[in-house]
């Protein structure tokens, strides 16, 4: 069952599922699929299949700085970091601040590009690989410059990674 509702209808959609006794495979994407949706009913989302934009947040050192933020500003634990609208903010908030710093003259494509490579806080294990120099040859979508997802399983309860990050280019241009 592939599931793209939000939050609340996913949880919803879980509990009903395990209040019916059915066992199927899940399939979603981070944002939708949350830790509270995981909470929700366990013994449904276990072994589910998400995709997602970044490895999971709640454990890599990576997104450490993230939680540290949410903990002193609003409160440990009360941010889904499932959700990948809060590691995109974040994310953007700290590449914008690295590169800002670093700006000098007229920012060109091929500028920004340096700029972004020389960013501390750009790593290829937790940013997919980026090119806002170049559209993306589906015309619909030429601003697209994440082209990368990474596969999570539920297990006991915690997003884990699968692969890490895999270049769906092929698949959209196929329009599947």
């Amino acid at each position: 069952l592939y599931m793209q509702l939000p939050p609340q209808l996913s949880e919803a959609m879980v509990k009903a599922l395990q209040a019916n006794g059915s066992h199927m495979n899940l399939y979603s994407i981070t944002g939708t699929f949350t830790n509270q949706v995981m909470d929700a009913a366990p013994s449904v989302t276990d072994g589910a299949t998400v995709i997602a934009e970044t490895p999971p947040a709640v454990t890599s050192a990576r997104w450490a700085g993230t939680r540290a933020a949410i903990a002193k500003y609003s409160g440990a634990g009360s941010v889904d970091l499932a959700n990948d609208n809060v590691l995109n903010t974040w994310t953007a908030m700290q590449i914008y601040a690295d590169v800002a710093a670093a700006v000098k003259g007229t920012v060109t494509g091929p500028a920004l590009q340096k700029q972004l490579a020389a960013s501390p806080s750009i790593n290829p294990k937790t940013i997919p690989p980026l090119d806002f120099a170049e559209p993306f040859s589906v015309s619909a979508y030429a601003r697209l410059f994440n082209h990368n997802v990474v596969v999570l399983k539920v297990e006991h309860n915690a997003f884990v990674a699968t692969t890490g990050y895999v270049d769906m280019t092929a698949i959209f241009l196929r329009g599947r």
